[in-house]
């Protein structure tokens, strides 16, 4: 109740409503502060603004008195139908109207006063704090707002509380083995159940999923289950995990739904099996060809890992074995979901045909070998002022003085014609 039951109330409620009015219009405000200043005439006059408490809910607030007012232009006449409010509860919905009742008080220096109170239900779905205003219309239209002093409703988070543990399942292709997709799930029952009420969740509802394996990820899906006793909110959501390190430690599953006003609610949590490493696997071998003594750079093997798309490359190491007797670490390249490539560099110092081997192992400590095969050839000579490879040179005639070459043709020529003149 609003503490206007006593005649102190009521009169120092009007002198500061009247101090209010003549100080508005302009007029100077005779007498001392804590004189009562007598009301103007046909004036709508509102108690202070109280505060409200309640927790998010349906029919959290049943008949709140909201406002108070009297009217001077008939202060000591109770004519509550004379009048309608409309109480906007602050919070979006829709304004609603309220109750009106009256009730004369007789108050010292005044006399008759009706103090009319304005009374309303609301449903306040969600936490947070509101200012209720009230609007009054007098018999001639007139309308006058609490909104300088309101009264304000302070909305606190309902309880939330798990209904079950966390519920697994799932495992796609492989089961038990990394890359499978595990599905959790869990319910709870929401104090608030104006949502569930109309078949849905609040919507300042979130959960977090924390899969053990040093991730978190929002759930996907916030719902309303329509299960009878299991609650009446189901969490759930997926994930993909890689094999467990050490490969017997399972993973705690644990789902945490929380309320936007700060109220939360954690499922007990639930153990996967052991997810065992994928298979690694080496395609064809690879033949090569190299030069000696010259930087030779080349991919020398691929494999794929079982574990399709949550392998990646940084989970793996490789060493190349070159097949001279010397080693180096090779760069393992993602080439297509599960799909991966192994290249290195290296300089061959002699020809011939080696037998490379790259050995590629996990994070978890499986290992594949890939093989390659390489012809080394050598580097051709190069000459030194040219820089131009040297080519051997094609015989040639020797050069013979011109005149001794004309003179050897003109013998042949002058034997050909005796040749041809005929005996006699």
């Amino acid at each position: 109740m609003r503490p206007f039951g006593h005649h102190r109330s009521i009169r120092t409620w009007l002198a500061l409503g009247a101090t209010s009015a003549v100080a508005a219009s302009g007029l100077a405000v005779l007498g001392s502060a804590t004189a009562f200043a007598q009301p103007p005439a046909d004036t709508v006059l509102f108690a202070p603004g109280t505060p409200h408490t309640a927790v998010e809910g349906p029919n959290n607030v049943d008949s709140w008195q909201v406002a108070q007012f009297v009217d001077t232009g008939a202060l000591a006449t109770c004519t509550p139908t004379d009048y309608s409010a409309d109480i906007n509860w602050g919070d979006a919905t829709e304004h609603s109207a309220g109750t009106i009742t009256c009730a004369v008080q007789a108050v010292p220096d005044v006399g008759d006063v009706a103090v009319y109170t304005v009374s309303g239900s609301h449903t306040y779905k969600d936490s947070g704090d509101f200012s209720i205003t009230v609007t009054v219309t007098e018999p001639d239209a007139t309308q006058t707002s609490n909104s300088a002093d309101p009264d304000t409703a302070t909305i606190s988070d309902a309880t939330i509380s798990s209904t079950s543990t966390t519920n697994l399942g799932g495992g796609g292709e492989g089961g038990t083995t990394e890359g499978a997709t595990v599905a959790a799930s869990a319910f709870f029952f929401d104090q608030n159940t104006a949502f569930a009420d109309a078949g849905t969740v609040d919507p300042g509802l979130t959960a977090t999923i924390n899969w053990g394996d040093g991730s978190t990820s929002a759930a996907t899906d916030i719902s309303w289950p329509d299960c009878g006793e299991c609650g009446n909110v189901s969490v759930s959501g997926s994930h993909v995990y890689d094999a467990n390190i050490p490969a017997t430690k399972p993973y705690s599953v644990s789902i945490t739904l929380h309320d936007d006003g700060g109220k939360s609610a954690s499922s007990a949590a639930a153990n996967t099996p052991a997810i065992a490493d994928a298979a690694l696997s080496a395609d064809a071998n690879k033949s090569l060809t190299a030069t000696a003594t010259r930087a030779f750079t080349a991919v020398v093997g691929s494999f794929k890992d079982a574990a399709g798309g949550q392998a990646k490359a940084a989970d793996f190491a490789a060493t190349i074995n070159w097949g001279d007797n010397n080693s180096s670490s090779g760069t393992v390249s993602q080439t297509s979901s599960g799909a991966f490539s192994v290249s290195g560099n290296h300089t061959y110092a002699s020809t011939g045909s080696k037998s490379i081997t790259a050995t590629v192992t996990d994070e978890e400590g499986q290992t594949v070998t890939l093989h390659a095969s390489a012809t080394v050839s050598a580097a051709p000579v190069v000459l030194p002022a040219t820089g131009q490879p040297h080519q051997a040179a094609s015989p040639v005639m020797p050069a013979l003085p011109i005149g001794l070459l004309l003179l050897g043709l003109m013998a042949i020529a002058t034997g050909l014609r005796r040749a041809r003149v005929p005996r006699r």
